[in-house]
């Protein structure tokens, strides 16, 4: 049972095809005429031009329909003597109504077609009676006028019934040419099962004339409808009303006992949308049930095909009987040999020990206060081996009474021993990373800091200091006449000089100040919130302890020196400008003689 879905034909071939067919079904509903009024039980004609509109996926394709179905429709009206006026009137009414049931039926020109969906049925059946409207107040000034009640509504109710009953059926035939040839063989012996049941029963009711018996081809219109669906239901519906017809132009069926030839074809056509209101909705709730049931189906399949490609599985908990159901993998990712229901005990008996009562309270919690829940835990196999598993899941109240739990489960003993080696392997980058980035900024002569570590400290304080207010002062220094020591010593001991220097210089400062090497036998102190003062304070002492300092390398006595430049930060100023103010200092120290200080200017 399937709803009729987006169809599309084109080209002059099925352009031409479909214009026959229209004015086949319009001579066949005059040659059907019962009386001299020029009315017709249906007008099987409007069902097919309203299909046509429906299929026919190119504009140009659908305005060509039209204009053969103006002139097929005029020359059959002719030819079954009508005026011209009254020909071409009619025809210009049945076209009329055919584009506006389309068009509403189309969504507004998204010629869809979804029969499964009660919705669309019903706005189909809102399309067909507006359109037939507008065909019979269209069609009146051509043949008794405006005020012909009757007449309106005898065609508002042949056409409707045209629509509601060919429309379906005609895209019901074409949706399954478009399906192949055997597909197609088989939707007919099916359907030629069903119409053997219709048919005689239909024949029995209208056949005869002692009995009312029209009650019996609802039931066999309602076997089909169940059956076949909306395409059983307009076949058998049609050939109910053709066989309807045919009984009473041979002026059988209990429709005889009615008085008046009026009256009974608008029993008859009364009787055809009772047949449709009660077969239609109900292939559309049977289409809507049997699609949900295909999509449940697709939706499980493609579900377990997830879970077994992504080692998820599901479960469910039964309150009342305390039994747990397993889907598939769910029961192969915890060892359960039946994926059906099994005791929550032997699930929790799965779990390793230790384990056990953590998971038990976990659940037992979120049980009372109706909130999620989720646990890691370890599953121990027949074999002995253990599996980690994350779990988490909700509670699922099925009546007021009774509470269950569903949930899945997710096998992460991969990404648990995964995590494991990466936590252990991060904690080994980190000490290694820590020691290449102090190896990056330490002075691997002197282990002070060296230029790299200086000159970001100096960034970060010079950039406090502007923010703050805080002082900041810097100490350049060099030593005195180094490259004799080198020249004289050798470089063994200016290393050495070097490194007496650093330790010596690094003991002078605070711990919240930086000693760095710059470069050579280039030194900077970097004193965050040191004045002026304070800065001088530390230039000196610097400048006597190294001087002071014994050098066993040196095999005559001699005392090494530096000179010193002070700069104090000053707003404005940037880490490079401080750092030459300090140097010019540290040169003009030199230039005046050596082992001293000067302050920038």
């Amino acid at each position: 049972m399937k709803r009729f879905i987006s169809l599309r034909i084109s080209g002059w071939r099925w352009t031409l095809a479909l214009t026959a067919l229209y004015c086949l079904a319009a001579a066949a509903a005059i040659s059907f005429m019962r009386s001299d009024t020029g009315f017709s039980l249906i007008w099987p004609a409007s069902g097919v031009a309203v299909a046509s509109l429906l299929v026919l996926g190119l504009k140009r394709d659908r305005l060509r329909f039209l204009g053969l179905m103006a002139i097929g429709n005029a020359a059959v009206n002719l030819l079954f003597g009508l005026p011209a006026l009254t020909a071409v009137g009619f025809a210009g009414a049945n076209i009329s109504e055919a584009v506006i049931a389309a068009w509403l039926a189309g969504q507004s020109g998204h010629r869809t077609v979804i029969f499964g969906e009660p919705q669309w049925a019903l706005r189909f059946a809102a399309a067909a009676l507006v359109g037939a409207l507008v065909g019979a107040l269209f069609a009146s000034p051509f043949a008794t006028g405006w005020t012909d009640l009757p007449f309106i509504a005898s065609w508002m109710a042949i056409d409707m019934l045209g629509i509601l009953i060919v429309a379906p059926f005609m895209l019901a035939a074409l949706h399954s040419l478009h399906g192949g040839r055997r597909a197609m063989r088989a939707r007919l012996f099916r359907f030629a099962g069903s119409l053997l049941l219709v048919t005689p029963i239909t024949v029995g009711a209208f056949f005869q004339v002692g009995w009312p018996l029209l009650f019996l081809p609802v039931l066999g219109v309602l076997a089909c409808t169940y059956r076949h669906g909306i395409a059983g239901a307009t076949v058998s519906v049609a050939l109910v009303a053709v066989l309807a017809m045919i009984a009473t132009n041979l002026g059988l069926g209990p429709i005889r006992l009615i008085e008046g030839e009026l009256k009974q074809v608008l029993f008859l056509q009364f009787y055809l949308f009772c047949l449709l209101g009660a077969a239609m909705p109900l292939a559309s709730v049977l289409a809507r049930t049997f699609r949900r049931k295909n999509a449940l189906h697709e939706m499980n399949t493609t579900l377990e095909l997830a879970e077994k490609i992504a080692g998820v599985g599901h479960f469910r908990i039964d309150g009342t009987l305390g039994t747990l159901t397993w889907s598939h993998e769910g029961a192969r990712l915890c060892s359960q040999t039946d994926r059906g229901a099994t005791s929550v005990r032997a699930a929790i008996r799965a779990l390793h020990r230790e384990d056990r009562s953590a998971v038990v309270k976990q659940v037992a919690a979120a049980r009372r206060s109706l909130a999620p829940f989720r646990f890691d835990a370890r599953l121990v196999g027949a074999d002995g081996s253990i599996r980690h598993i994350h779990c988490r899941g909700e509670m699922s109240i099925m009546d007021e009474r009774t509470r269950g739990m569903v949930g899945i489960v997710h096998d992460v003993t991969e990404r648990t021993e995964l995590i494991r080696a990466l936590e252990s392997a991060h904690r080994n980058a980190e000490t290694r990373a820590e020691e290449a980035a102090r190896l990056a900024e330490t002075d691997a002569l002197t282990g002070v800091a060296n230029r790299r570590r200086a000159f970001a400290v100096l960034e970060e304080e010079v950039a406090r200091a502007a923010a703050t207010g805080n002082a900041l002062s810097v100490i350049m220094l060099d030593v005195d006449h180094f490259k004799s020591i080198n020249d004289i010593y050798g470089h063994a001991v200016g290393d050495e000089v070097l490194c007496a220097l650093a330790a010596t210089g690094r003991a002078c400062v605070r711990p919240l100040d930086l000693f760095a090497r710059i470069g050579g036998e280039e030194f900077c102190a970097i004193l965050p919130g040191a004045d002026q003062a304070q800065a001088i304070e530390v230039a000196e002492r610097l400048r006597s302890r190294i001087e002071a300092m014994p050098l066993a390398g040196l095999n005559r006595p001699r005392s090494v020196s530096v000179s010193l430049g002070v700069a104090v930060y000053c707003e404005g100023l940037d880490p490079h400008r401080i750092l030459q103010a300090a140097d010019t200092a540290l040169y003009r120290a030199k230039a005046e003689g050596r082992n001293r200080f000067m302050l920038a200017a």
